[in-house]
């Protein structure tokens, strides 16, 4: 997401491909929050009611000051546990290398499987979101 059409997930416009997250897109599903973003303050939108939450793979923060909101309290953000492949390995399934990275409370993130969250050193991240589901987190970070 790196364009400054809004900061609402569901808008195309705010993608460089053009093209949003959605809930039937097939694996893996990476996002990407890149530096030098118009908006850094971004919301999850996208729910499709009886069919669920968005699912991802992978989400990678590189910018700075990012603010990870959700819609309104309730609006879940599933992370799969399946890391995706990124030039032959496999990504974390939350790769932080920013500073100032936020996941609000209004965001809650379900945990599908075992998910890696790795913060290089250097970067601050605040999970202030609700976690549940049936995984678990598995924390990691890089050496400085």
């Amino acid at each position: 997401m790196d364009r400054a059409a809004s900061g609402n997930w569901s808008n195309t416009n705010n993608w460089s491909g053009g093209d949003a997250p959605h809930v039937f897109e097939s694996a893996p599903i990476e996002i990407d929050f890149p530096p030098g973003a118009a908006r850094t303050s971004v919301t999850n939108d996208i729910n499709f009611g009886i069919f669920g939450a968005l699912a991802v793979d992978s989400i990678v923060v590189t910018g700075n000051n990012y603010l990870i909101a959700g819609k309104g309290a309730g609006t879940n953000l599933v992370l799969t546990g399946n890391p995706a492949p990124f030039f032959s390995i496999n990504l974390q399934n939350l790769y932080c290398t920013g500073t100032n990275i936020t996941f609000d409370s209004s965001l809650n993130l379900i945990l599908e499987n075992t998910n890696t969250i790795t913060n290089n050193a250097g970067s601050t991240l605040f999970i202030q979101s609700l976690i549940t589901g049936a995984g678990e987190v598995v924390p990691s970070s890089t050496p400085s």
